[in-house]
């Protein structure tokens, strides 16, 4: 009989498509010896020396230099996130286990939300270059500016110029999009 045919539900459910995050592990600079808890973070850096471009000479003692005054970058912390409810009906009478499925969609909304965060804020920054075109900002970027290698050298030979420190071995860190590494 029809009435006897009944759907059958898979138990396991899946996740759907998810981005990978990335950015967030772009921020490598934490605090280390934290003073004390507090809502902002003060990071220090020591500013260098002035180039010393004189000959020393045997008979003439240099003048000493007093250190300058470290230059600081203040961090506010935020908090991000979401929560969910669960109710003790969707616990009992849920097709599947329900904890595990919420773990997992509450750390990816963390991960994906501190990514969007992160992305915000380095898309804002002021040292950016813009390939092939007159671009100065993503809004204005046009389907011709695409990248070339020699554009990356580019970027390459600025970085190492205004002395930026390496990421990894000799390599810098560098975002690109997917469909412009496949331009490149």
């Amino acid at each position: 009989s029809a009435g006897l045919v009944q759907k059958a539900y898979d138990r396991l459910l899946e996740f759907a498509l998810r981005s990978e995050p990335l950015i967030r592990s772009v921020a490598d600079k934490r605090p280390a010896k934290q003073a004390i808890p507090g809502s902002t973070v003060v990071l220090q850096r020591y500013v260098d020396l002035a180039q010393a471009t004189t000959a020393l000479t045997e008979g003439t003692d240099p003048d000493a230099v007093a250190l300058s005054t470290p230059t600081t970058v203040t961090i506010t912390l935020n908090e991000y996130g979401n929560s969910v409810l669960v109710t003790r009906a969707l616990e009992l009478f849920s097709l599947a286990d329900v904890d595990p499925a919420i773990a997992n969609i509450i750390a990816y909304n963390l991960a994906d939300s501190i990514d969007a965060v992160a992305m915000t804020t380095l898309r804002g920054g002021s040292n950016v270059i813009y390939s092939g075109s007159t671009a100065t900002s993503t809004a204005t970027v046009t389907a011709a500016a695409t990248l070339s290698s020699a554009n990356v050298r580019k970027a390459v030979a600025k970085l190492r110029a205004n002395k930026a420190h390496y990421r990894k071995g000799n390599m810098f860190w560098a975002g690109i999009h997917p469909e412009v590494s496949h331009d490149l």
